[in-house]
């Protein structure tokens, strides 16, 4: 059931209520309205609180529903007209609608007097919201009937029983310390109390504890519960103790000298004044060495607020699609139905891909379907996605993930069902979402301190983040987590509660009516079969959010888009192939405060975007078509994103000399670029207080040092991210990677664009000496965090120094610079990139600092050098290994990561690298890669384009016990592969591409039993690979084998990889036929084969794999035809047939393939021609598959291309 959610625009209302502009409003209508408005202020304020207290538990009362939806209806009806009012002349406006106001205010005073009275008294009943499954005590767990957590059992049950030297090393209850606590983290409904009860009752544990306790704590977390349900369970009685210090006392009597296991299940709290008044469970002084408690929890803060070690934090993810397989058929189906009811067993697997790896939606769905043999019911779950399904489907998962939805406060609720706007699957970016919860009034602030409003967002998100209703998704270049996601099912609890005022429309959406008129936000997936705007939506006037996603050919009438929705908060276009914005169409949208047209084709924004005085937040990023700027025209703006527009070039556009002078009238606090046209432009900065990044490019236009120190850049106090570039065409910084707006979130949207010329035309060279004192005049903001510098063209760098805070520093194409500047002293730096030194042959002391009592470098993890073509010497003063005293200084001893790329002349690096992790030396010398044989820490190793390296140093890189990912590339020498790599038991990943002569691999390869994934590429010499025993690669996963002409055969045992999921064979020319046993694949879900010419037949022993999902055959003219028993092949999805001649018609099975999404065909003459719908012999093989390309590709190409212009 959709909740009405009625409190966000009462807010809206409220708010509007209590400006002096509503109040002026009253003034002119008379005092009857003044008064009424006054009154209906207060009362609106008093009933949201009660509405948003119990407004699903209301929405359940059929009355008091009606009631609900006449209040949201009238709210809207007052505020599009106080939003009107906000815009028009205001005498005017109410003598001309003076009983529409009156109506609207009287009305609405009405219902809210007739519910706060019917609340009253009681006549709405106020049900206590049902707990979907209450967990008081922990029962039976069949593990039987469990799916895929026999690892994570086992994983769980070892930290649970940590051998003893771990609590002396943690200092645990021997010397008073707390019981050591484990904790289970996991989003709703994901098995964390499924993997708790396993442990719980597994034997292991009750043999190893003397008492066991299990308590159900949930949302409200009650001391005194918790502890008398310890008593009772101990005691097996009830237990009449009623005050805390009681309860304390017995808890502490009963369980002293006891070694116990208490489970705390469900817990929400991460408040340390809770946890103290548990002190006897946690405490030490009465419990047993060796005493564990295991706490299940969705909320990630929990663990930080009691200070758990990470070791003991387990975070549970979600069933395999297989496993989750395996549960939903043994609820759905009886034995014996997947030869009665074949099509129903194909449709379950389709179905199970819906439960997203939650186990709770594969036992619903699964339950639901049982009785259900009618392949129409079976199919409708299949086609409609959970928010959608009626009551009766919705019977288990959603009303669990509900509970937890009611659990968090109201802001964040409100907050959390306004995502329900985007498509799923969609990848959210924090920052951008923040400024829509701002521009939608779902974050209360004052307006004239945004920087709290941003601050107050972050804290809705990040508890929205901990509390697993979002996932990370994407990283920035800085290791700054900048995108997430929603599980799927998580966005089906989103859609549920919202999908009444949250539409989103895309080709398959109409198929059930709905009121438009009622839509209030509003997403459109334009395509090729939705490519425009639905005239249907046209009815939704009194829309607030618009966004379009395009994926494909659309066209969009900006003209009647603007004119319909006047009353936007917040419009996203971005992608959409607008050329140009016309300036009277835009003023109509007078609310608007978010505004998003990146990755657009405009050239510049109309004067009229000046007129937009509610607009907050703009992004025009990667808008390369953009040439002019004018930040004069926007003084109202507070967050203008324009990273990416290359073609930028004025910003400064029809300027005064006034326009130059601080007058604290720009309120723009985030700026992603500043392009700098004249010398005097840059003058232009002083009237700002930028915050997060900035980027200035075309410094090579500042002539003048004096106008550099005018910017006045160190009066930025909450500038954290700077980047500084001359011209240099070749250098893309990623200085606003942290806040950039992606458009390529869903799917992978299409981009319509077309670059503009980032080129400038160049000037006279800058003097060197002039660009130094440019420099040091720019007098850099002294909490500046990260600072790059691209493009310097001095010969000599400013001693002026760096500000001591930055922890992130790249200086790239500094290509004149002989002698690097002092860094060493930067106590906080963690991470450096130096790139593009041509003229620097030297590292010398300088770069450490002149004293050597401490540690230079003394926090920098990460070191990158990349292309320094001259760089013979890295010198070692003030340089030494720890093993030569305390009292002499050692570089670098926290250094993890390191990056040595295009240093051919570099022999050597004196540094001594005990804790490295990550090493990639890439395009130098095999000294140097020798000069790295004693490292013993690497977890991650890459060589690449070292083509004088034969072999590799003895034991390296065997001696990395803990190496997990290894890539081996371009060594045109390298013979072989060192024996002692089968010593790398951890390694997970091994990539060896292009190293021709390279004709050996281990005997021993297959005993790395934890490798997942491996790939040989372009190894020409390679004619055999070492054979496969019974226990190798047991979890490999993927294994790809490309243009290895000389290989012969696969490996000998392939049989036994049965996690194998991804096979590919591509470009190996002398294979002539796949080993025996390939049937034996049993987890096979993606095989593909291309341009293995000797190639005669597909292996008979595919025909048995009912896990295989894609299968692609290309260039293989051996092949002379497809078998008859592909027909078996039940659950391919996908087929594509490329470029063998020889099969020239398909086996009458071929209909039997009911599962098939996707077929293509091309470059196979014969084939094609029976193929087509007019030639009736292999059509009505066919006809079934949705999803069907025939013919050449740039045939299909064309057909699906096309143009997109739109402009208003």
């Amino acid at each position: 059931m959709a909740e009405l959610f009625i409190s966000p625009v009462l807010q809206v209302v409220v708010d509007k209520l209590s400006t002096p502009g509503v109040q002026m409003m009253g003034n002119i209508l008379g005092v009857g309205v003044a008064d009424n408005i006054k009154k209906l202020r207060k009362t609106l304020d008093m009933v949201q609180f009660v509405i948003e207290d119990a407004e699903e538990q209301l929405a359940s009362d059929a009355a008091a529903r009606i009631w609900l939806s006449s209040l949201k209806d009238f709210a809207y009806d007052a505020l599009y007209l106080l939003l009107d009012f906000d815009t028009r002349d205001s005498r005017s406006f109410c003598m001309k609608n003076a009983e529409k106001i009156r109506f609207v205010l009287s009305e609405l005073e009405r219902v809210v007097d007739k519910l706060l009275l019917e609340l009253n008294t009681g006549a709405y009943r106020l049900p206590v919201y049902k707990s979907w499954a209450r967990r008081e005590t922990s029962y039976p767990v069949k593990e039987s009937e469990v799916h895929g957590r026999k690892q994570d059992k086992e994983n769980l049950v070892n930290l649970l029983l940590l051998s003893d030297s771990f609590e002396v090393a943690n200092h645990s209850i021997q010397d008073g310390g707390d019981v050591p606590c484990v904790i289970i983290e996991g989003m709703t409904a994901i098995g964390k109390t499924t993997l708790a009860q396993l442990a719980f009752n597994d034997q292991k544990i009750t043999q190893h504890f003397d008492v066991k306790i299990w308590v159900f704590v949930s949302h409200h977390f009650d001391p005194k519960k918790i502890l008398t349900a310890v008593v009772e369970s101990v005691t097996n009685d009830s237990c009449s103790l009623s005050n805390l210090p009681a309860l304390h006392l017995a808890v502490e009597r009963l369980l002293k000298d006891k070694r116990y296991f208490i489970v705390l299940d469900d817990v929400w709290t991460d408040k340390k004044d809770d946890w103290d008044r548990l002190r006897p469970l946690l405490g030490g002084t009465s419990a047993k060495y060796g005493s564990r408690i295991l706490i299940t929890t969705q909320n990630k803060r929990l663990a930080v607020a009691m200070n758990v070690s990470p070791h003991l934090r387990y975070s549970l993810r979600g069933l395999s699609e297989d496993h989750c397989w395996g549960l939903f058929k043994q609820l759905a189906f009886e034995p014996g139905d997947e030869e009665e009811h074949p099509t129903l067993w194909l449709i379950g697997q389709e179905i199970v891909r819906k439960c997203g790896g939650v186990a709770l939606a594969a036992k619903s769905l699964g339950s639901l379907l049982r009785p259900k043999r009618d392949e129409r019911e079976w199919s409708y779950i299949r086609d409609h996605e959970l928010w959608n399904l009626d009551e009766e489907a919705e019977s288990g998962i959603l009303p669990a993930l509900r509970l937890s939805y009611s659990r968090l406060p109201r802001h964040l609720r409100r907050c959390f069902a306004f995502c329900s706007i985007f498509p799923q699957g969609y990848s959210i970016n924090k920052e951008k979402l923040i400024r829509l919860w701002m521009a939608e009034g779902l974050i209360f602030y004052d307006d004239k301190d945004s920087k709290r409003a941003e601050d107050t967002g972050r804290s809705y998100f990040n508890d929205l983040l901990w509390m697993s209703f979002f996932e990370e998704e994407k990283q920035s270049g800085s290791g700054v987590v900048i995108e997430y996601k929603m599980h799927d099912v998580i966005y089906s609890l989103a859609r549920s509660i919202a999908k009444s005022e949250y539409a989103i429309l895309k080709r398959d959406f109409f198929s059930a009516p709905r009121k438009f008129v009622k839509i209030r936000h509003s997403s459109v997936v334009c395509n090729f079969n939705l490519p425009t705007v639905p005239d249907e939506l046209y009815e939704a006037k009194g829309l607030l959010t618009f966004f379009l996603f395009s994926e494909g050919n659309f066209h969009v009438d900006l003209g009647k888009l603007f004119s319909t929705f006047q009353y936007l908060f917040a419009l996203d276009l971005s992608g959409s192939g607008v050329t140009v914005l016309e300036g009277k169409s835009l003023s109509r949208l007078v609310h608007l405060k978010f505004l998003d047209l990146s990755y657009t084709l405009i050239r510049e924004l109309p004067r009229e975007i000046g007129n937009l005085s509610h607009l907050q937040s703009l992004y025009l990023s990667h808008c390369r078509n953009l040439v002019r700027l004018q930040l004069t025209w926007m003084r109202r703006l507070k967050y203008l994103n324009n990273s990416g527009c290359e073609a930028l070039t004025t910003m400064c556009q029809e300027r005064t000399e006034t326009d130059y002078n601080p007058r604290g009238d720009y309120n723009i606090e985030r700026l992603s670029l500043f392009v700098v046209e004249k010398s005097v432009d840059i003058k232009l900065l002083a009237n700002f207080r930028f915050r997060g990044s900035l980027k200035i490019t075309r410094l090579e236009n500042v002539r003048d040092a004096n106008h550099v120190r005018e910017a006045k850049l160190n009066r930025m106090k909450n500038l954290r991210s700077l980047g500084l570039f001359w011209r240099d065409d070749d250098h893309r910084s990623s200085i606003n990677q942290d806040e950039e707006s992606v458009v390529t979130k869903f799917k992978e949207r299409k981009q319509t664009h077309s670059p503009g010329s980032s080129s400038q035309q160049a000037g006279p060279p800058p003097d060197p000496l002039v660009v130094k004192d440019i420099f040091c005049n720019l007098v850099l903001p002294e909490k500046l965090q990260r600072l790059v510098i691209t493009g310097y063209p001095g010969v000599e760098f400013p001693s002026c120094g760096f500000p001591i805070f930055l922890n992130v520093i790249h200086l790239i194409g500094f290509k004149n610079i002989q002698h690097l500047p002092l860094l060493g002293h930067l106590q906080y730096l963690s991470s450096l990139l130096l790139q593009e030194m041509h003229a620097l042959r030297y590292i010398e002391w300088e770069f450490y600092g002149k004293t050597f009592l401490r540690e230079p470098f003394n926090s920098l993890k990460e070191l990158t050098l990349i292309d320094f073509p001259n760089l013979e010497e890295w010198s070692s003063v003030g340089v030494s290994s720890t093993r030569l005293g305390s009292n002499v200084s050692v570089a670098f001893p926290k250094l993890t990561k390191l990056i040595l790329s295009g240093c051919p002349q570099l022999i050597e690096i004196p540094v001594q690298l005990e804790n490295i992790k990550h090493l990639e030396l890439r395009h130098c010398k095999a000294t140097l890669v020798h000069s790295f044989r004693g490292l013993t820490s690497l977890e991650t190793l890459v060589i690449e384009g070292v083509n004088d390296l034969f072999d590799f140093p003895s034991p390296f890189p065997g001696n990395n016990l803990h190496l997990s990912s290894l890539e081996i590339k371009s060594c045109s020498q390298l013979s072989k592969l060192p024996e002692e790599m089968e010593n790398l038991t951890s390694l997970k990943s091994l990539t060896i591409r292009w190293c021709e002569d390279l004709f050996y691999l281990p005997v021993g390869l297959h005993k790395l039993t934890s490798l997942e994934s491996l790939e040989i590429s372009d190894c020409t010499s390679l004619e055999c690979l070492p054979s496969i025993g019974t226990e190798g690669f047991g979890n490999l996963q993927t294994l790809s084998i490309e243009n290895c002409n000389n290989l012969k055969s696969l490996p000998i045992g392939l049989q036994y990889l049965t996690s194998l999921v991804h096979l590919n064979i591509i470009f190996c020319s002398k294979l002539s036929a796949l080993p025996q046993g390939v049937e034996h694949l049993s987890s096979l879900r993606s095989l593909i084969i291309i341009a293995c010419d000797n190639l005669s037949s597909l292996p008979e022993g595919l025909q048995n794999l009912n896990t295989l999902h894609s299968l692609e055959i290309g260039n293989c003219p051996g092949i002379q035809g497809l078998p008859e028993w592909i027909e078996k092949l039940v659950s391919l999805r996908s087929l594509t047939i490329s470029g063998c001649e020889n099969i020239t018609f398909l086996p009458e099975g071929f209909k039997c393939l009911t599962a098939l999404q996707h077929l293509s065909i091309h470059d196979c003459p014969q084939l094609l021609e029976r193929c087509r719908r007019e030639s009736r012999e292999d059509w009505p093989k066919i006809a079934h598959v949705p999803h069907k390309h025939i013919g050449q590709p740039e045939q299909r190409h064309q057909s699906e291309a096309g143009s997109s212009s739109s402009s208003a």
